[in-house]
């Protein structure tokens, strides 16, 4: 790709929230500086800090030039005016050239506010092969697994149990087990939007929002909640949950350690896994519900400032992300799914070369999906929910009552 003599003495700023990223993002920006002359620092904050820091930023116009968006927030920026609208900016065509899946979530009245970056496909279950072994469990056995209210036909808990062991090496299957003093886990089940409720009100036939409304106490969504909230409290078979809310990436760190059996995540772990584990490990397919097999899809883009001060330079560097060239690097380790097409096969050639089966992120896309969070007020809902799901999810308040007041709080605060 070409690009324009650039205005000089120009430096802009780029903010995603995953470090994981910053060696992909820097060797694309780097060839983006050289052709253009457009400086760009690459800014890390964490995820949980991103969403409020951004928001006041926004407010203050004051953002950086560049941001990475989820869908969850599109609506909020394209609404107050705070986004450049791609779709005019870009030149002719460009979004013909990206994953509709992932241009579609960043699409609003008409217009298009955001490049796409990479896509998170579908979730899946990484497992550790010794902890399977051990307990006499094949990996062909995940593949068959499914969960269900009804206990005569659940398969998923009585395969977690197997997998859990305390202190002592007795499993969870034993009646000499001892609850309070596990140290190994069969599953990773915890309060996660995307990896674990959003799969199991999918495939219990529920709906986590219904158009911009929160609906995950309508129908089956209760069930599948208080099904989750029992592997935890109940079963003993996922860690603390007080622990994985206070930090989201404490299942993926047990994990690492050899002490979670199995762990639910998506394409965006690969790389961390990859990198970190020292020991066998593989990936399945999630467990079925009443429903069947059920995955949301999410995708990442990022948007231009419409109050940044260098926004011809902006739009080109929009315009060199959502190129094969500028978007290539963040495949060609593995590191995500770009959302270029012409750059996707990157991702694929390093996972075969790997002798890594990433099948299972896709497959499950085959059947039936749940859509991610939508809606310009959002954010609002979530502040809202959030507080009182986590205390249901930590044992603080009985899930039918807490989830339904999750829900009412949440649609209240859209009014």
């Amino acid at each position: 790709m070409q690009l324009p003599t650039a205005e000089n003495d120009v430096v802009l700023t780029m903010r995603i929230w995953d470090d994981g990223f910053v060696p992909a993002y820097r060797a694309s920006l780097d060839e983006f500086t050289a052709r253009s002359g457009i400086e760009v620092e690459l800014e890390v904050t964490p995820w949980a800090d991103y969403g409020d820091e951004l928001r006041a930023e926004v407010a203050a116009e004051n953002a950086p030039d560049v941001f990475w968006l989820n869908n969850t927030w599109t609506g909020t920026y394209a609404d107050a005016g705070a986004l450049v609208e791609v779709g005019a900016a870009l030149h002719p065509g460009a979004a013909e050239q990206w994953d509709a899946t992932v241009t579609s979530q960043f699409e609003r009245d008409g217009g298009l506010w955001a490049v796409p970056q990479f896509t998170d496909a579908g979730v899946a279950v990484y497992y550790t092969a010794e902890l399977l072994a051990a307990a006499g469990v094949s990996p062909g056995t995940l593949e068959t697994l499914t969960w269900s209210p009804e206990p005569e036909k659940d398969t998923y808990l009585a395969t977690a149990r197997a997998l859990t062991f305390d202190a002592a090496g007795v499993a969870a299957t034993d009646p000499a087990f001892q609850p309070g003093n596990v140290q190994m886990w069969g599953t990773s089940l915890g309060y996660d939007l995307q990896a674990v409720l959003l799969p199991f009100l999918g495939s219990a036939g529920a709906k986590f929002q219904d158009g911009e409304q929160l609906a995950f106490a309508e129908g089956a969504g209760i069930q599948a909640l208080n099904y989750v909230v029992g592997a935890i409290h109940d079963a003993k078979v996922a860690p603390p949950a007080e622990e994985t809310i206070a930090d989201p990436q404490r299942a993926r760190e047990l994990f690492l350690e050899g002490r979670i059996a199995m762990f639910q995540s998506g394409i965006y772990s690969l790389r961390e896994i990859a990198d970190n584990a020292e020991f066998e490990w593989g990936i399945a397919m999630l467990p079925a519900g009443p429903a069947g097999r059920v995955s949301v899809s999410n995708g990442i883009g990022i948007a231009g400032n419409a109050q940044s001060a260098s926004p011809h330079s902006v739009v080109r560097l929009l315009e060199w992300l959502g190129s094969a060239e500028g978007n290539i690097p963040l495949g060609v380790d593995g590191q995500s799914v770009p959302a270029v097409l012409a750059a996707q096969p990157t991702f694929f050639k390093f996972w075969k070369a790997e002798g890594v089966d990433v099948s299972p992120f896709f497959t499950v896309l085959e059947g039936d999906t749940i859509a991610p969070p939508c809606g310009a007020r959002f954010w609002r809902a979530q502040d809202a929910y959030d507080p009182l799901l986590q205390s249901v999810f930590a044992g603080q308040r009985p899930v039918h009552e807490g989830v339904i007041l999750a829900q009412d709080a949440a649609n209240a605060a859209l009014k």
